[in-house]
């Protein structure tokens, strides 16, 4: 076996043939995993980006023969056929001349909102962008009801507010407000969050689940009767190691049957809340999970940032470790999976992006690759591409 490279990702989606697709974290490049053989693939590079520019994409979303990348720092929205492994992209600035705002997918369509409230809308297909008057108005509407105070907490001052698309409804939410907009039917219904640290949104039926990161709490939220729930235990506290070192602790959400996966910003711990007993625990305590550790992300242990469900088996998707976990939620077991993928793909199709090579890159003896041994590497094989001296 020769040197490989660790897969480490925060955008990843899965379809229904149990592909994973997957931008990678911490470099610009583009892969698939099939977990019925084990086997991972290079896809690509996303062009007219440094080829050492990490965390390019802010989540993934598998639509119809597509593959979605949400720009976090890249420069365009991007999309990969799935049949023709083709990489497309998509400059959203030229949309409209405002500056970049938020970026929703749905099933059949594309919502794209600007920071002053403009709301644009294409088909998945014909990727052309129309101006839609009525969600616009419902956008800047909402905007204004915003108290827009300096949040030194929040992660959302500079976009003003966040944007998905979720169970045919498109959700705008800041701080303690949600705006839930049926795409269909052109409702609105506006909700009281009951709390300005709100993070993330997911609904999932009747139920709205609420991430208050900053506080350390989730929540749910009955449609039905707006009855609110709190789940945290009092262990789960976050400890910061520095001032500095305020990010986020729990990162994600993911509702699989009657457990909510939360899984945690800056550690490789994995809680769950049964939706039954109402309580968030640690999900796997009798488990090798927090030792399976490759090298420390910001001087703390690497994270889990993704969860994906794919029949009864939910995976969870590393940033910085090793292993793909997969746990089976009819047997309750858990498998560990190698989550690598050989150099020597890569430097058959002649392209290659990396950062952090000293974390990432992996010798036979799982020794990691210095600086100098990499482009030395790079040399002898020919590979073409930028990289940051």
């Amino acid at each position: 076996m020769g040197s490989r490279l660790q897969i480490a990702s925060w955008a990843a989606d899965i379809d229904n043939n149990g592909i994973i697709w997957l931008s990678h974290f911490g470099i610009n490049g583009a892969f698939c995993y099939d977990i019925s053989t084990g086997e991972m693939h290079y896809i690509g590079y996303f062009e007219d980006m440094r080829m050492d520019q990490g965390q390019m994409h802010s989540y993934a979303k598998c639509v119809r023969e597509y593959v979605y990348y949400v720009p976090l720092r890249d420069k365009y929205l991007r999309r990969i056929n799935r049949r023709t492994m083709e990489i497309e992209s998509i400059s959203i600035k030229d949309v409209t001349n405002h500056r970049p705002g938020k970026i929703a997918i749905g099933d059949d369509q594309l919502f794209y909102i600007t920071f002053e409230g403009d709301a644009f809308i294409s088909d998945i297909s014909e990727l052309s962008f129309k101006y839609d008057s009525f969600l616009s108005g419902v956008t800047k509407e909402f905007k204004q009801s915003l108290s827009l105070v300096n949040n030194p907490k929040s992660l959302h001052t500079k976009g003003v507010f966040s944007a998905s698309f979720q169970e045919g409804m498109l959700l705008l939410w800041y701080r303690d407000k949600l705006c839930m907009i049926d795409i269909n039917d052109r409702k609105v219904v506006n909700v009281d969050l009951k709390d300005d640290s709100t993070y993330q949104v997911f609904i999932n039926g009747n139920e709205i689940w609420i991430n208050h990161a900053f506080d350390l709490d989730i929540a749910c939220l009955n449609m039905a009767d707006m009855g609110y729930v709190k789940y945290s235990g009092e262990y789960v506290k976050w400890k910061p190691v520095s001032e500095k070192d305020q990010a986020l602790p729990y990162s994600r959400l993911c509702i699989s049957g009657d457990n909510v996966w939360v899984l945690n910003y800056r550690t490789n711990h994995i809680y769950r809340i049964n939706r039954d007993d109402r309580y968030l625990e640690e999900a796997f305590p009798d488990t090798n999970i927090n030792r399976r550790t490759s090298w420390s992300c910001g001087g703390l242990n690497p994270d889990y940032y993704n969860a994906l469900i794919y029949n009864s088996k939910v995976f969870f998707i590393p940033c910085g470790m090793r292993s793909l976990i997969e746990y089976d939620t009819v047997d309750q077991d858990i498998t560990f999976r190698d989550f690598c993928i050989d150099m020597g793909e890569i430097a058959s199709i002649d392209q290659y992006s990396i950062k952090r090579l000293q974390q990432d890159i992996y010798m036979e003896k799982g020794e990691p690759f210095g600086l100098n041994a990499f482009i030395s590497w790079v040399k002898d094989v020919g590979i073409k591409g930028e990289i940051s001296k």
